[in-house]
């Protein structure tokens, strides 16, 4: 792990084992902080293994990368066969905003080296502190030229994220013996049912949603609430 204090410049970077030592994040995490991380719910993850206490407020550029992007295909068009990904990942979002980024290739050997070694030599050991270091200050680099505009609101995000990395830890509480046999072929039928029960602003064809339908819904008022994603473009 390694993390900084933005506003002292102070570092900490600690291996497995000293993690394991702790009771909570060696950081403040108390109201009067915001812990920064590019898609946190890994990082949270992280918290709840080590039994620490989530930080009050998190703040996380790669949510905020998606809410500026806006489903602006011209920025960043959809899911493709050739692999593009579904959301911007950290090199993606630096790209986007003209910031320099490491190569795909080295972020993919450390990931390598990481995953597939249980203890590390010396000069593996330096390699993945300067790692996690530029990963901390690519991050925070992002954050210092989004577009956001209402932080409550990203903290609210940030929220959402810690809710995210506790389902991935525990996972959806499902009988799969009996219920999920008898879920799985019925889907679409259960889908449709509530669609048709409850989509009063027909926003939905069939069990697809019309995304175009939303945001003719939504009034053009001035403040960035109600733009259609054409109608952004990223710093």
């Amino acid at each position: 792990m390694h993390a900084r204090e933005e506003h002292s410049g102070a570092t900490v970077s600690l291996w497995r084992d000293e993690l394991l030592r702790l009771t909570h994040a060696p950081f403040d995490t108390g109201p009067d902080s915001v812990a920064v991380a590019f898609a946190s719910n890994a990082d949270l993850q992280c918290f709840l293994a080590l039994g620490w206490p989530f930080p009050t407020n998190v703040l996380d550029p790669y949510v905020e990368n998606v809410v500026a992007i806006n489903g602006n295909t011209a920025v960043w068009p959809p899911p493709d066969e050739r692999g593009r990904k579904g959301r911007p990942g950290l090199l993606d979002a630096l790209k986007l905003h003209g910031l320099l980024a490491r190569s795909q290739e080295h972020k993919d050997r450390m990931r390598d080296m990481i995953l597939k070694n249980e203890n590390y030599t010396p000069e593996q050991r330096r390699e993945i502190q300067d790692y996690n270091k530029e990963d901390v200050d690519d991050t925070i680099a992002l954050l210092g030229i989004l577009p956001i505009d209402d932080i409550n609101r990203a903290l609210f995000h940030g929220r959402y994220m810690a809710a995210v990395a506790r389902e991935e830890r525990i996972g959806l509480p499902v009988y799969s013996k009996y219920l999920l046999d008898e879920l799985a072929p019925n889907w679409d039928a259960i889908r449709l049912h509530y669609i048709q029960r409850d989509d009063e602003f027909h926003l939905y064809d069939g069990v697809n949603f019309v995304e175009e339908r939303l945001w003719d819904l939504r009034p053009r008022d001035g403040t960035g609430r109600g733009r259609r994603p054409e109608d952004i473009s990223l710093r």
